[in-house]
């Protein structure tokens, strides 16, 4: 079978040529479709369920939260594992599935079952599913600052407005960048419309919190009255009640007490403050900053969901979107570590390619056959993006790193030795000690390889026919010689689909 396939392929050359040259194109077009990143996902398939609850310490956040929620979630289809944190004011669930699970597959069946334990749950708290990212989904990380920032402490009305402009301006403008699962603000304070109650001021009118709560509620809304015509008009009827500053807040009536009301304000302190908050921002070291944490979504391109980012960014800064002169200014930038795990894996791979060809020079004194080497050395990567494609699998320090191992295989260093004829100072019997993996020199040393070959192969036919014993004394030299053939082979196959098989079964 070797021998009919390598003499087709030396009567086709042109052939072969032909399918070497498609194999290379449609290698070109999966190395520009490849998913380039730093370095392998490794992350389960999971899901997370997060829900806040103010004013509940931990143990009531997994009594009245979480364990209403790990009960609707058990018995999903896939679920391996189940797990949950409970901070104050906080419950997070983290869902575990098999491997061949479809994340959105699953998102769905925890949507299922959450919106049927909802009901379960006070009223007041409301479980949402975590972004379809993963732990190794930060790419993109920034600051907003001013040209004239440099390393001056920046006041808490500073850090509250750069806040307020990340939450409701950077934030909608960078969302929708096709990649991006989600933005997450750190730093600064949010912003919060507080009314602080006044308990001896609350017993001296007979109200309560609850009254608070109910006033509020119920006095920032808008309702509509319907249509009334007006000749050839009509007149749109709704009442306004929407809260649009603090002293709106501050006029909400809450009793009537003889005809008198009593307002909020008699009550309590209506005013603009921050929220409390859990961690900072610290730029170099030297004073508070507000910025912002890009998540990519799961299995995306970081090399190119960052390049769009970074075009976005480039053009709200070009164009000043930004109110007060802010910028984004990067800090953290996946695509560099990218560039130098690429840049990593061309250097050794470029540095193979140089010893190989050095190598079969020096040894050989031919460079056609070094160049036959060097070729397979080139085609075999392109194969290599093909079916990381076909899987799923990105570029990363890790499967290009396997990849370029496979190139270095010494299968194409022994195919250049045998497919070349030898030196003249070689040929020659006794003046130079014969390689060891000279093929033509094993065939001529064995000259009963033919007779050892069937016999050997053949079952049937016993050593004992063999009368003169000439074939017996040979065999391990056609052992050898024969072995040697279907490594041959085998090193041929594997230098085009060793390093696909190697990184098609990475993490699986």
């Amino acid at each position: 079978m070797i021998k009919s396939l390598i003499r087709v392929a030396l009567k086709q050359r042109v052939v072969v040529v032909v399918l070497a040259l498609c194999l290379i194109a449609f290698g070109v077009n999966a190395m520009r479709a490849l998913s380039v990143d730093a370095f392998p996902d490794v992350t389960n398939v999971q899901v997370q369920v997060a829900a806040k609850a103010p004013g509940r310490s931990p143990e009531e956040v997994e009594r009245f939260v979480t364990a209403p929620l790990e009960i609707a979630m058990t018995g999903l289809p896939g679920l391996v594992e189940m797990r949950s944190v409970n901070r104050n004011a906080l419950s997070q669930i983290t869902l575990v599935f098999t491997d061949g699970t479809d994340i959105y597959f699953a998102r769905q069946l925890v949507l299922e079952r959450m919106i049927e334990g909802a009901d379960r749950l006070p009223k007041d708290v409301t479980p949402i599913l975590g972004p379809v990212s993963s732990g190794l989904g930060e790419v993109y990380q920034y600051t907003l600052e001013r040209p004239d920032d440099g390393n001056r402490s920046l006041s808490v009305d500073e850090l509250t407005e750069r806040r307020t402009i990340q939450d409701w301006t950077v934030r909608p403008l960078l969302r929708g960048i096709p990649g991006v699962a989600e933005i997450n603000s750190v730093g600064g304070f949010e912003r919060q419309y507080q009314v602080l109650a006044n308990p001896d001021r609350l017993r001296h009118h007979g109200l309560s919190l609850k009254d608070v709560y109910s006033a509020l509620a119920l006095n920032n809304a808008n309702s509509g009255g319907g249509k009334l015509p007006q000749y050839a008009e009509q007149y749109l009827i709704r009442g306004v009640g929407l809260i649009q500053c603090v002293a709106d807040i501050a006029d909400i009536v809450l009793r009537e007490i003889d005809g008198t009301p009593v307002f909020i304000r008699d009550v309590a302190e209506v005013r603009i403050g921050q929220a409390g908050r859990y961690g900072a921002v610290i730029k170099n070291g030297d004073t508070e900053a507000v910025g912002g944490i890009v998540m990519m979504i799961r299995g995306g391109n970081a090399k190119e969901i960052v390049g769009r980012v970074k075009a976005r960014i480039n053009e709200i800064n070009a164009h000043g979107m930004l109110p007060g002169g802010l910028k984004i200014v990067p800090f953290y930038d996946r695509t560099d570590l990218v560039n130098a795990a690429i840049h990593g894996v061309i250097k050794v791979l470029m540095e193979g390619i140089g010893l190989v060809i050095v190598t079969l020079v020096l040894y050989l004194g031919d460079i056609r056959s070094s160049l036959i080497v060097v070729a397979t050395l080139i085609v075999t990567p392109l194969a290599t993006f093909m079916v990381m494609n076909h899987y799923g699998i990105s570029a990363n320090l890790m499967s290009l790193g396997g990849a370029c191992h496979c190139d270095r295989h010494h299968g194409g260093w022994f195919r250049g030795r045998c497919g070349k004829r030898l030196p003249p100072s070689w040929r020659g019997a006794g003046k130079r000690r014969k390689p060891r993996f000279d093929c033509a020199a094993r065939r001529r040393r064995s000259r009963y390889a033919g007779v050892v070959r069937r016999r050997y192969y053949l079952p049937g036919i016993s050593a004992a026919d063999d009368h003169d014993r000439a074939g017996r004394q040979n065999v391990r030299s056609a052992r050898h010689h024969y072995r040697y053939r279907v490594v041959h082979f085998a090193d041929c196959i594997a230098d085009a689909v060793a390093g696909a098989l190697l990184v098609s079964s990475q993490g699986r």
